[in-house]
């Protein structure tokens, strides 16, 4: 070996590592947070479809409910709903849902119903949609 020659496999091996080792750690970040989003959207259309169906569940007796203060549960594969429907007046009922998700969080959401077109007159959600 002559005396002002230098060694190059040492320093190119160490630079290539280290660039591997942070390709590496990027792509597996990205990887982290991309499935973490599709968990947290596959949670919030749980959510919104439990929402939906307890809707329309509660279509369906709001006219009994004119009486009295009713309360039922729907269980889905998705989670449970819990459905109390209350009279504001003789046209009126107020629905109110709480969601509870197998596995994506809980909502709640308070409805005032017309009775007899069975349309929703206001849509108004709690501090829902958590996690």
């Amino acid at each position: 070996m002559r005396k002002n020659e230098r060694g190059f496999v040492l320093p190119i091996t160490l630079l290539l590592t280290f660039l591997v080792l942070f390709l590496l750690t990027h792509y597996s970040a990205l990887y982290v947070v991309e499935a973490r989003s599709f968990y947290e959207t596959k949670g919030r259309y749980q959510l919104q479809y439990l929402i939906n169906h307890g809707l329309f569940e509660a279509k369906k007796y709001v006219n009994d409910s004119l009486k009295k203060e009713e309360t039922s549960w729907i269980e889905t594969k998705n989670g449970s709903v819990e459905i109390t429907i209350s009279p504001l007046s003789a046209t009126e009922a107020k629905v109110e849902l709480v969601c509870k998700g197998a596995n994506s969080g809980n909502a709640t959401v308070w409805v005032v119903m017309d009775v007899d077109s069975h349309k929703v007159i206001q849509y108004q959600e709690g501090s829902s949609l958590s996690f």
